[in-house]
């Protein structure tokens, strides 16, 4: 019996002394953490300059060299660098060929307009639906593409570029109405023009076989030379003089003539686009850019042509 009382109060001492932990632990276990820091990607973001020619360019280069530093050292943001992946390489492309040229000649840089990039970038049959649709979606995405293109000019700039080849591919009734395009894409075409204004070598191309000639007329303060496919679309050459106050430039076909037609065919185009104009505030060129397959027996017929 004595045995038994003995288990007995063993037991109950146990279970008190378990009972007795229990109630203290929680106070002298407590959990804490405390959160001093954690860490944070930086955000990629692109600081474009500020647009403006002369002392007033130079100075949004410096604003915009301030404003990339402050948001660098912040910690929470982390500048793109132009000259990094295919614009970097673009860029350094113009480097060489400055080194090449050695002022002999100039060059330009072409610059894709930033609803021209977005319907690359969704689709040839996808852009004028989402414009429609969407069109506060578009206009985010569209000043995204313009900040990236500014920042791509800035830096083509400093290579040394004495203008830029400014593509319009899609200012063409056949994919929006001129009410469109004015509202999305002439804000942002003239952003571009304007960062390249203080450049003497400015193109306004007019890409297709149906442009918005008039519309485009009015960026004549910013482009001093207007590009299209003259010979396959109004307005003619001539016409062309009329509306838009600087040179107009063309008078060849860049494939049936200056790719698959002869010296003879070269020549004769050039000659008719010299009397077209008088010779007057005109660049004798293609349409568009002139293949690199153009036999060179037709690019000196070219040459020769303007003596």
């Amino acid at each position: 019996m004595m045995g038994d009382r003995f288990v007995a109060r063993a037991a109950w001492g146990v279970l008190a002394a378990l009972a007795l932990l229990l109630t203290v632990l929680p106070a002298r276990a407590e959990l804490r953490i405390d959160l001093t820091r954690g860490k944070v990607e930086p955000l990629p973001i692109a600081i474009p300059a500020f647009a403006g020619g002369g002392e007033a360019g130079q100075v949004g280069r410096d604003m915009a060299q301030v404003i990339s530093a402050d948001l660098e050292r912040s910690g929470l943001f982390r500048p793109l660098d132009p000259r990094a992946g295919t614009l970097g390489e673009a860029l350094h492309a113009l480097e060489l060929i400055r080194g090449g040229l050695q002022g002999r000649a100039p060059f330009i840089q072409t610059i894709f307009s930033p609803i021209s990039q977005a319907r690359k970038l969704v689709g040839a049959d996808k852009l004028a639906a989402h414009v429609r649709l969407y069109p506060d979606v578009v206009r985010q995405a569209l000043g995204v593409i313009t900040e990236t293109t500014l920042h791509f000019v800035e830096a083509a700039k400093h290579t040394g570029i004495d203008g830029i080849f400014y593509a319009l591919q899609f200012a063409s009734p056949r994919v929006f109405s001129e009410a469109e395009y004015r509202e999305f894409g002439e804000p942002y075409d003239q952003q571009i023009l304007g960062a390249a204004q203080d450049l003497w070598l400015n193109i306004l191309h007019l890409h297709g076989d149906d442009v918005m000639f008039d519309l485009a007329a009015g960026y004549a303060e910013r482009a001093r030379v207007v590009n299209w496919h003259d010979t396959e679309t109004p307005p003619t050459l001539a016409e062309g003089q009329k509306k838009f106050p600087g040179a107009v430039c063309g008078g060849l076909r860049q494939w049936e003539t200056m790719v698959r037609g002869t010296p003879e065919q070269a020549r004769a185009e050039a000659q008719a686009a010299i009397e077209q104009t008088q010779g007057r505030r005109f660049i004798l060129g293609t349409g568009c850019v002139t293949p690199i397959t153009a036999p060179r027996a037709n690019l000196r017929a070219v040459r020769d042509s303007v003596g």
